[in-house]
Order: structure tokens, then sequence, then C-alpha cells
């Protein structure tokens, strides 16, 4: 039983230095990073504010209402936002 109990705490402990230790998104990001159909994860994600294209400042261009929005419940007969 010692010999059991001594391999087990020997299992933890590697366990413990090994896959515990790796980060969750590990063999995620090398799945991504091996297949062409998908965006390296290293590139930043881009701000909408550095996107630039022909007539971005133009007035007609502006948003007329910004928020979420109200859907009126088919039972209760109340609103409640969503998006």
């Amino acid at each position: 039983m010692k010999r059991e109990a001594d391999a087990a705490y020997s299992t933890v402990e590697e366990l413990r230095t090994g896959p515990i230790t790796m980060p969750k998104d590990h063999e995620w990001n090398a799945f991504i990073k091996n297949d062409e159909h998908f965006v390296d994860p290293d590139i930043p994600v881009r701000d909408a504010q550095n996107i630039h294209y022909p007539g971005r400042d133009n007035e007609l261009a502006q948003e007329v209402r910004a928020g979420l929005l109200e859907r009126k419940s088919k039972y209760l007969k109340s609103y409640t936002a969503g998006w």
C-alpha cells in the first residue's frame, strides 16, 4: 500500500509540473498555427478607429440612433433590452 501511495503522489507531482502548468489554450493555439484556414492568434486585433475608408467621416454615414433594441415579450407584454 505504501508503494501505491508513493506512486500516486509521484504521479500527482508529475501532473502538477507537466500538463497542469501548461496554458489552457496551448493545444488550441498550436492547432490554429498549423492550419492554414485560421487566422494567426498572434496578430493584434484591429481597432475600428484605425480603419479608414472613403466617406468614413461623411455626415450621412453617421449613426442615427445608438443603443440596445427593445423587444416586446409575447406573453408578459413588457419590453426587454436585447441586441
